[in-house]
Parts: C-alpha cells; sequence; structure tokens
C-alpha cells in the first residue's frame, strides 16, 4: 500500500513539475487527468495556474487527496481536506530537474523533438524523452503549444492524459494551504493512509 501511494505521489509530483518547466505560464485550466500504472487506473482532476498546479484524486479509502507543486516557492504541498492536514515536500532530486533550468533538466534526459500532432483538439509538439540516469524510463510526451504544459505522456508502465479541458480563470485559494491545517512528516501521513 505504502509503495503504491508513494509512486502516485511521485508521478503526480514530477508531472506538475513538467508542466511548468521552461513555458510561458500563461494557460489558466482544469482538467481530468487519467493516469495508468501498470493495472491501476485512476481519474483525478488537474488544475494549472501560472507556476502552480493542483491534482485532486481519491486514496483507496475514498479520501480526497490534492497535491500543490508550486515552482517559485520550490516546495510540493500534500493535503487531505478531509483531515485538515497536510504535508510539505521541497522539491529535489528527479523532481528539481523539471523545476530548474534547462541545463538540469537536461541531466535526467536527453529530449528530442520528433515532430508536431494533435490531440484532443490541441496542437502539441511531440516529445522523446531518453533517461541519462539509472531508474528512469524513456518516455514520449506531447505538449501542448497555447497550454505550455504536456496533455499527453507514454512511458513502459505509466500514461496520463488530460482529457475535458476548460481553460479560464481559477481561484488562488486552490493553491495555497487553508488556514487551520494541520503539519504532518511522511510518516505521519503514511500511517494515516493505513488507519
Amino acid at each position: 500500500m505504502k509503495s503504491i501511494w508513494l509512486k502516485w505521489l511521485s508521478l503526480t509530483m514530477v508531472l506538475g513539475a513538467m508542466a511548468l518547466s521552461s513555458r510561458a505560464f500563461a494557460a489558466e485550466f482544469s482538467a481530468d487527468m487519467i493516469q495508468k500504472m501498470d493495472s491501476q487506473v485512476t481519474t483525478s482532476k488537474f488544475f494549472q495556474k501560472g507556476q502552480k498546479t493542483r491534482n485532486e484524486f481519491k486514496s483507496e479509502d475514498g479520501k480526497v487527496v490534492a497535491t500543490i507543486v508550486d515552482l517559485e516557492a520550490k516546495k510540493t504541498v500534500q493535503l487531505v481536506p478531509s483531515e485538515k492536514v497536510c504535508m510539505e515536500i521541497p522539491l529535489g532530486g528527479e523532481f528539481a530537474a523539471w523545476a530548474a533550468d534547462q541545463k538540469t533538466q537536461e541531466q535526467f534526459y536527453d529530449m528530442k523533438l520528433v515532430g508536431t500532432e494533435t490531440i484532443n483538439g490541441y496542437v502539441c509538439d511531440k516529445y522523446t524523452l531518453t533517461p541519462k540516469k539509472a531508474g528512469l524510463e524513456k518516455m514520449t510526451t506531447w505538449n501542448a503549444k497555447n497550454l505550455g504544459c504536456p496533455i499527453k505522456t507514454v512511458s513502459q508502465s505509466y500514461s496520463m492524459e488530460l482529457q475535458n479541458i476548460k481553460e479560464g480563470k481559477l481561484d488562488d485559494g486552490l493553491f495555497t494551504v487553508p488556514q487551520g491545517y494541520k503539519r504532518m512528516s511522511m510518516d505521519d501521513m503514511m500511517d494515516m493512509e493505513e488507519e
């Protein structure tokens, strides 16, 4: 249970940071995010505004969990609204590669433009990402030109696609921790997941 939860958290953080890397951050939108890892499929709500993303999904016990990636603050915040708790994680390691400049990103992947395709009505630049470090998978990603983020990503064990994209102004409150939330450690959050 812990390892699956951590994989989803890790991928959500990476995708959120990828969405914000080295692009113009003009687009504000919400979408349904469909993720497949091995035999598991999850559907979540995805929001992007400026240099921030939010991804909301239901855990196995039915609780809503939200992950906010904030590139300006170089951090990720995990929220469990029903429990009014949060956990802050600094962007680091492979997550920092997407949050940093292009030179740092290139330490992890060789990113090559291989064409242009239209996905879900959006013109996208199609890239292949070849890993330079062990433990990372080769990926193909389609970055929507006017949204400034990937709307489809595929690797051997994982895929993600944004569907039902709705452009428009989003409330700043989606990307902040509400008052009254208790800050917890990773161990505290994992223990709560097992209850």
